[in-house]
């Protein structure tokens, strides 16, 4: 019975983690909005996961809030079961707002999720598209840029070449495969038990 248990658990586990996302991330957590009104609420949502990708319903998720000024504000999601959470918040003054989110269970840190939304101030841009070649030339005067117009967007590579030069660099980009996740490893299993199986019954026919 015990070696049966063992292999049905196998079985059930490799599954599991065959037909999980291969998004390693336990927490997905988001604005619903990009852009809020500023009169309407900011919310949030999140999921929060266990390894394996069942929903995991006994973290915690708390949400730091920094504003253009620099201020910084706590919150705590709300669960709501099966692994997900909502965060609602008060209209928020307009400007721009970068998030971090923490999921814990108990005092043991689990994963991070930061971004960025707005509140407001974008209907102007709506309003009026045209490019603003003045404002943009004393944005590069006043910073020490150069602005270059579409028509002469051709010497852009010889003033950046004329202003800072350029030099070769190396660029290294690592992926890390989890075999258990690959559905080869999930066929492989299924040979070794069909194996294991056919093994048994000839053993028991001879």
């Amino acid at each position: 019975p015990d070696a049966a248990r063992f292999w049905e658990h196998l079985l059930n586990n490799t599954v599991k983690w065959t037909a999980s996302s291969p998004d390693d991330r336990q927490l997905d957590l988001a604005p619903v909005e990009t852009i809020f009104d500023p009169t309407d609420p900011v919310v949030f949502t999140a999921f929060l996961r266990t390894p394996s990708g069942e929903p995991k319903e006994t973290g915690t998720i708390e949400l730091s809030l920094t504003d253009t000024s620099g201020e910084q504000r706590t919150y705590l999601f709300r669960n709501e079961q099966d692994g997900q959470y909502r965060l609602e918040l008060d209209p928020l003054p307009e400007g721009s707002y970068e998030y971090t989110g923490t999921a814990r269970r108990g005092e043991r840190e689990i994963e991070q999720a930061s971004g960025s939304f707005s509140v407001g101030g974008i209907n102007l841009e709506f309003i009026n598209t045209r490019r603003n070649d003045a404002l943009m030339e004393e944005m590069a005067r006043v910073t020490g840029g150069h602005y270059v117009p579409h028509e002469e967007a051709h010497t852009l590579p010889d003033l950046l070449e004329e202003q800072i030069g350029f030099e070769q660099t190396d660029n290294f980009h690592t992926t890390t495969l989890a075999l258990y996740r690959h559905p080869g490893w999930f066929i492989v299993v299924l040979l070794l038990l069909t194996l294991e199986w056919i093994l048994r019954k000839y053993k028991n026919l001879s």
